[in-house]
């Protein structure tokens, strides 16, 4: 298993810099999360714009579903953090 970004639950050093699908910028940060976390109204992160279940499950989704978060939150307007 390659990961998007970071060295989470890897055990291949080479995988650790594996290349952002083209349609995503290739400085991603490891995770979304601004250390704003807050899901108090509603199930959708106002710091990240993930869903209770997107930030819960993070470690585990796989490239696939990583893309497939980041490209929504990018859509919606979401900029990483520097």
């Amino acid at each position: 298993m390659t990961t998007l970004h970071g060295p989470a639950l890897m055990s291949d050093a080479s995988s650790r810099d594996a290349a952002a699908p083209a349609d995503l910028p290739a400085a991603l940060p490891q995770t979304p999360c601004v250390g704003l976390c807050s899901t108090t109204f509603d199930a959708i992160c106002r710091g990240c714009g993930r869903s209770a279940d997107e930030v819960r499950d993070w470690l585990w989704l796989d490239d696939t579903a990583r893309a497939a978060v980041w490209r929504r939150l990018l859509a919606q307007g979401w900029r990483p953090r520097r």
